[in-house]
Parts: structure tokens; C-alpha cells; sequence
């Protein structure tokens, strides 16, 4: 069952960016997930959430994800993101948003986990301070409180991911809370798929601040990812995730893929 509960970790890691899940890694194990991402939007949701129309903007974004059982009941890691941002004409690239993170199990039985993870997110750095561009200036101290649950839908490997938390976000912008749902079914002994809702809300929005593509602002986002995990070895899995903004403030409605490898150790 132990081992069948670290496979889930594997499972998890791979669905989403920084997104790990509540189960934690063995001491002295852990694992490396590069994920490449691919996301572009010719639209945005105005402070009511009405759809406006916007100058075509892509962005090309390589994130490396690394976690490390360091202790029985504690686990640690870190991620950061590499950005390429174009739109009308302009670009930008930077190191946006890195962080680093620790979980540990609040309860766990052969069924279940209950984690805690605080986090915590720095300061972005590009080579224009204008637009396009991703990432906050802000540094970030987040809480969140993860559940993991072992399901048999399709088969003994299907798993339930959810989690919620609360970010405190400093400089001008305001805090922020997010939840997220994932389900893991194993289709074929080596293929899982995994569809996803992961949501943000601004705990209030800036008066009178423009929507542009920067990272700088306060927004609400409803994000679905449709993935699929291809397992190649017992340590090495293949990752593919589709996603859309289908729904928010302030933010861009586009849609995405995300190709990823991930490396257990």
C-alpha cells in the first residue's frame, strides 16, 4: 500500500505546474519534473468579466519542478518559471515567479492524506519592466491545506487531488484564495488521464487599474486542464496537459498545452 501511495505522488506531480498534491516523498527520495508550456490568448475578462478583445499574446515558458523527502513527514521543493512573452510586436523574457515550498502530513491512513504547505513565492525578474510580461514583483507567503484520497473507479490506481489555500501578496496587490480539483484514472496500466479545475480569486480588486499583460494586477481566474500521463518506466513518466481560461477578471482567456517530463529518484 506504501508503494502504491508514493506512485500516486508520482501521478500528481506530473498533472500541473508546480501542483504536487498531498502525499509526500520518501526520506531521501523525490523527483524532477521539466514541464515546457505554450499558452496565447487574442482575449481578456475586463473587471466584470466580460470578454474584450486584445493584440495576439503567446507566451513560451520552461519550468523546471524539483521535490525532496527530506524527513519522514517532510517533504520540500521548489519551482520557477522561464518566460519568453510576445505581443504586438513587443517581447520580453525573464525568471518569473520562483518558489519554494515544504508539506507535511497532518493525517494519513492506507486510504488518505491530510497535508499542510506553506510557500513561498519572490520576486519576478525581466528584462523590461513594461509589457507583456508574466510574474509579479511581489513576494508572497501562501498556506494551503491539501487532501489526497485513493479511489476505485477504473481501477486500484485512481486517486482524488484537492486543495485550498490563501495567499497574502505584497507591494499594492491585493491577497488572494484559491481551490483546486483534480481525478487521476488509470485507463491502461500505463496511461492515466487526469482532468482538473484549479481556480483564483483576488480578495478584492484594485480600483481604476487597467487590464494589460502583466502580472503586476489583482485577478479572477477558472482554469480546466484535460492530461494525460504516459508511464514509460517505474521512474520516468511522459506528461501532456491541456488547458483554458474559461472564465475570470482581469486576465487573459486563452487556451494552452503543456508537455512535461518527469524523473523519480
Amino acid at each position: 500500500m506504501r508503494g502504491y501511495l508514493r506512485a500516486a505522488a508520482l501521478f500528481l506531480c506530473t498533472i500541473s505546474t508546480a501542483q504536487a498534491g498531498a502525499w509526500l516523498q520518501a526520506p531521501g527520495h523525490g523527483q524532477f519534473i521539466a514541464q515546457a508550456t505554450y499558452f496565447t490568448s487574442n482575449k481578456y475578462y475586463d473587471r466584470a468579466g466580460n470578454q474584450s478583445s486584445q493584440a495576439r499574446y503567446s507566451k513560451y515558458e520552461f519550468m523546471p519542478y524539483l521535490e525532496y523527502g527530506l524527513f519522514k513527514n517532510l517533504t520540500i521543493g521548489g519551482t520557477a518559471s522561464l518566460q519568453y512573452d510576445r505581443q504586438g510586436g513587443l517581447d520580453n523574457a525573464g525568471l518569473a515567479d520562483p518558489e519554494i515550498f515544504a508539506r507535511t502530513s497532518l493525517y494519513k491512513d492506507d486510504v488518505q492524506v491530510v497535508s499542510l504547505q506553506p510557500l513561498a513565492k519572490f520576486r519576478s525578474a525581466f528584462e523590461r519592466s513594461g509589457t507583456p510580461r508574466g510574474g509579479s514583483n511581489s513576494t508572497d507567503l501562501e498556506l494551503s491545506l491539501l487532501y489526497g484520497r485513493n479511489l476505485k473507479l477504473l481501477s486500484t490506481h485512481d486517486y482524488l487531488d484537492l486543495s485550498v489555500g490563501y495567499r497574502y501578496r505584497s507591494t499594492d496587490l491585493n491577497n488572494q484564495f484559491h481551490a483546486d480539483a483534480a481525478l487521476g484514472l488509470q485507463a491502461t496500466p500505463s496511461l492515466q488521464i487526469i482532468p482538473a479545475i484549479r481556480t483564483i480569486f483576488a480578495q478584492k480588486m484594485s480600483n481604476g487599474v487597467a487590464f494589460s499583460q502583466n502580472g503586476n494586477q489583482d485577478y479572477d481566474l477558472i482554469k480546466l486542464e484535460l492530461g494525460a500521463r504516459y508511464q514509460l518506466s517505474q521512474r520516468q513518466a511522459l506528461g501532456l496537459n491541456l488547458f483554458s481560461h474559461v472564465d475570470g477578471r482581469q486576465t487573459g482567456n486563452g487556451t494552452g498545452v503543456t508537455l512535461s517530463v518527469a524523473q523519480q529518484f
